[in-house]
């Protein structure tokens, strides 16, 4: 048993360090991309300071003038008026100009931020893009951030709704199942429900000026569409992942999304039971839409069963010791599917 534990140990250590050596070459390839793009921004920059250089001196030669003119005019005695007349025209031609090249300056600063935002970002992504391990930190619906949240539902909510349960007869182990079979079909029907989003939203934006709902494949057809596939491109899908997810982690998305989940629950079954369970259907309808519309979606393991090795790495223990899982209490999130693990998850091991 030794041994196996030490094989494993090191074929997790070889993926490891074939998952760094990987990520330092597309460290190397960002870093070139990185060099390339800090080229171009003090390029830009050198251009906007000789730019700004060239307006101050004209600027100060245009000073320079009215300067001039105002003496001239103190000077000349016998034609006061016609010259105060003279110079106040030209003061507000020079203060207009004046005012048109320090508007230019204020459109030529902007402009130099915006690209500076715009190296960031593309920094940024260049970095996360296809890489989930990558964490943008700035996002506070990142991957860990919702792993945090997912281990307090286990420790508070879960906790909760357990001892309501009990409160009702139920066993320990059908209190376990009854939640958690709440927390799979939560995860299933908020699925169900992005990829409906997705199709929706995809056929607004393919078919504008169409119902596409109402509208058949032969009528499509007719009107000269042409299929999802051929239309749209992995870039613009991306886009419209990112562009649903900023909308559907505001305040009234995820009020929503908790009474159209509790509105699902009526109809189960185990409706009465889970009366006393709202507050952690709630966090589960809210954790599962932010998981499920993360990119890439975070993982549940839920395809547990009784007999399999329990593995510590994945896995503590509810109230027994063992070496064999009996049942599964609460899954074990990953970044994905296949992905690293974010957060243990618990089982009950089989008594030995």
């Amino acid at each position: 048993m030794f041994e196996t534990e030490t094989r494993n140990l090191k074929s997790v250590i070889n993926d490891k360090t074939t998952m760094i050596q990987q990520f330092e070459m597309q460290m190397e390839l960002y870093n070139l991309d990185y060099n390339e793009l800090q080229k171009k921004l003090k390029a830009s920059e050198e251009r906007f300071e000789l730019q700004r250089e060239n307006f101050k001196q004209y600027i100060n030669e245009l000073q320079e003038k009215l300067n001039a003119s105002e003496k001239k005019c103190q000077n000349l005695s016998g034609q006061v008026k016609r010259e105060q007349k003279t110079n106040e025209f030209m003061k507000a031609d020079h203060e207009d100009e004046i005012r048109k090249i320090n508007s230019q300056i204020k459109d030529l600063i902007a402009e130099r931020d915006d690209l500076k935002h715009r190296f960031r970002k593309l920094a940024g992504d260049k970095l996360t893009d296809q890489s989930p391990d990558i964490a943008d930190l700035s996002d506070p619906y990142r991957a860990m951030k919702l792993s945090d949240k997912f281990g307090e539902l286990y420790d508070d909510q879960w906790t909760d709704a357990f001892e309501a349960l009990q409160k009702t007869k139920k066993n320990t182990r059908e209190a376990i199942d009854i939640l958690l079979n709440a927390l799979q079909r939560c995860e299933d029907f908020f699925k169900r429900l992005r990829e409906d989003q997705m199709d929706s939203l995809t056929n607004i934006l393919l078919y504008p000026s169409q119902n596409i709902s109402k509208i058949g494949t032969d009528a499509r057809k007719r009107v000269g569409g042409l299929k999802e596939h051929e239309r749209i491109t992995s870039a613009d899908k991306k886009a419209m992942r990112e562009l649903r997810r900023q909308v559907g982690v505001s305040d009234g998305v995820l009020e929503e999304v908790k009474q159209i989940f509790i509105m699902e629950t009526k109809s189960w079954d185990e409706k009465k039971l889970l009366e006393s369970c709202i507050p952690y259907l709630q966090k589960c309808a809210e954790l599962c839409w932010l998981m499920v519309t993360h990119d890439p979606p975070l993982y549940m393991k839920i395809d547990v069963k009784q007999g399999d090795p329990m593995d510590l790495n994945i896995y503590n223990r509810y109230s027994s010791n063992g070496s064999f899982i009996d049942f599964l209490v609460w899954p074990a999130l990953f970044n994905e599917k296949d992905g690293g693990l974010l957060s243990k998850g618990t089982v009950e091991p089989l008594e030995e």
